[in-house]
Formats: C-alpha cells, sequence, structure tokens
C-alpha cells in the first residue's frame, strides 16, 4: 500500500509536512509497469487547509460511508 494512502505508513495525516513518493511505481493493467504516463513532483502548493478539509468530511461520516469514500 502506499505511504500516502488512508493507514498507511506515513502520507499527509494531521501534522505530516511532506508526502514520500519512494514506493510509487506506475500504473499498470497487465503486471507491467508503465512509468512514463504520469510524473510525480512537488508543485509547491500547500495542501494543509485541503489535508484538514477533506479529515473533516471523513469524520462526518459512517464507517460503511468511510469506506465508500475512500
Amino acid at each position: 500500500m502506499p505511504s500516502g494512502a488512508p493507514g498507511g505508513g506515513g502520507g499527509m495525516g494531521p501534522g505530516a509536512c511532506e508526502v514520500t513518493y519512494a514506493d510509487f511505481v506506475g500504473v499498470t493493467v497487465n503486471g507491467k509497469v508503465r512509468g512514463d504516463l504520469y510524473a510525480v513532483h512537488s508543485t509547491g502548493v500547500p495542501t494543509d487547509e485541503l489535508v484538514k478539509t477533506a479529515q473533516a468530511f471523513l469524520d462526518c461520516l459512517s464507517p460503511q460511508e468511510k469506506r465508500s469514500a475512500r
């Protein structure tokens, strides 16, 4: 599971200050990674408010709704 995913070892939860992409390998539909589709890079845009808003949204959901939203 990528470090930025819910329940992952890292990501952008409350208090986080950096996203780690070391475990991102690319996109695949047949087991062969297509790493040239999208570049993962920092844009320099702060995401603190976005993360807080997303967390507040998830906090208002039932466990079943959270599973669907994620």
